[in-house]
């Protein structure tokens, strides 16, 4: 079921599987600004990741001396959240701790989720909070994929991403769905990343410790910015496209993939965040529309 949020200017479609938006459009030019999934693509269109953020060695972890397995991404995105409170500028989702996920995660959580509609930008608060007696490690991220209309030659590389201060980053690949240990240098005290398909032939682009607080969405043909992302606090950003997609993924996370030579132990995985009994975690981003 879609739930609407929406103004003079925008309407925003989420869903209460995965709490997830399935739409941000434009009503006066009709424009949809998210990608719509198409499942022979990816089928995906703004995942929440939790309690882990990509994929686990094995597809599994160890925790209080026993194993448990999930899948990349973790159980969130195909979970049912409750919707809490709605009006038409904001929703409020949750989900809590059951015997299901219980199997595959064995601490007793509540995931809020608020989508605030405010003029031209949508806020999205994450706050986890720990109901359990011991810590709960966890990750949490965002998963937005914006579409990127072909214009000229069919190609991502019609698209560039301008960060809001110039950043010396280094690309952490992916191989096999895990962190290699190889880098990349991709930014040099630049601001701009030109995209182009290459880019994505070996999975996500993944930075780590960047400092801007924004990334932008840019057409290259004609300087127009799409989207604007409020990424400050995070330690880690992805940015992904399937190869030939129509989207562009900007991704804030608390978190990251496993390393190949990881031990499997989640409270030594990189990235994860230790929560103590009783105890809550917030964070948010923002995607401002144009």
């Amino acid at each position: 079921m879609n739930h609407i949020l929406e103004n003079e200017n925008w309407t925003v479609k989420t869903k209460e599987v995965g709490a997830e938006l399935t739409s941000i459009q434009n009503k006066s030019t009709g424009r949809e600004y998210l990608w719509q999934g198409d499942p022979n693509v990816w089928a995906g269109q703004a995942p929440i990741l939790f309690p882990i953020v990509g994929r686990l060695k094995n597809d599994q972890y160890r925790a209080e001396g026993s194993t448990y397995a999930m899948k990349q991404h973790g159980f969130a995105r195909r979970s049912n959240f409750s919707v809490l409170e709605q009006n038409r500028q904001q929703l409020h989702f949750g989900l809590t701790a059951d015997s299901k996920s219980t199997e595959m995660y064995p601490y007793n959580f509540v995931l809020d989720v608020v989508y605030q509609l405010q003029e031209n930008e949508i806020k999205v608060t994450y706050t986890v909070t720990n109901k359990d007696q011991k810590k709960m490690p966890f990750s949490i991220g965002a998963h937005p994929a914006f579409a990127i209309p072909r214009i000229v030659d069919k190609q991502v590389r019609e698209y560039h991403l301008i960060f809001s201060q110039p950043e010396s980053l280094d690309r952490h690949f992916i191989e096999n769905g895990l962190v290699s240990g190889e880098t990349q240098a991709l930014l040099d005290h630049e601001d701009q990343l030109v995209l182009h398909p290459k880019l994505f032939e070996r999975d996500a682009i993944i930075f780590k410790g960047h400092q801007s607080e924004y990334v932008s969405l840019v057409c290259q043909n004609d300087g127009t910015k799409l989207v604007e992302m409020d990424v400050r606090g995070y330690p880690y950003l992805g940015i992904w496209q399937k190869a030939g997609a129509e989207y562009i993924c900007i991704e804030p996370w608390y978190g990251i993939h496993d390393a190949e030579d990881s031990t499997g132990e989640i409270e030594m995985k990189e990235g994860i965040q230790l929560l103590e009994a009783g105890k809550s975690f917030e964070c948010s981003y923002g995607i401002r529309l144009f």
